[in-house]
């Protein structure tokens, strides 16, 4: 059976067109370092319609996006392996509630109680 790193180093010099008489141990089991650039990986998900900033054509609103079909299909398999997780396994129940709420919600100190303090209201 050949191993992995064998293989590994038979395509980095591959790669590199080096013959194995040159190459030295370190070479053979350190991967190279590669930089992580988050403005490529973004126009490239951009680009290729994962995600979208919302109403664009209008200079966009922060913090809101719009999914494209590749976006759609991993944010189906993010909540599939998620009620697998927490609601299959942990036998967890699920609830749905609506994502936009009131201003003044936000603003009652004490609305997790049931009263809000400054307004003398039921939350």
């Amino acid at each position: 059976m050949v191993s992995v790193d064998l293989l590994y180093s038979i395509g980095r010099r591959a790669e590199q067109n080096v013959r194995p008489e040159h190459t030295t141990p370190q070479e053979k089991t350190r991967p190279k370092e590669k930089t992580f650039n988050r403005a490529a990986l973004e126009e490239l998900l951009t680009r290729r319609f994962f995600f979208r900033p919302s109403f664009e054509i209008y200079n966009g609103v922060a913090g809101l996006y719009d999914l494209g079909p590749p976006g759609c299909a991993v944010q189906a398999n993010i909540l599939a392996l998620w009620r697998q997780h927490f609601i299959n396994e942990e036998q967890m129940l699920e609830v749905d509630c609506t994502i936009m709420t009131k201003d003044e919600v936000f603003k009652c100190v004490h609305a997790r109680v049931g009263l809000c303090a400054s307004c003398r209201r039921p939350y």
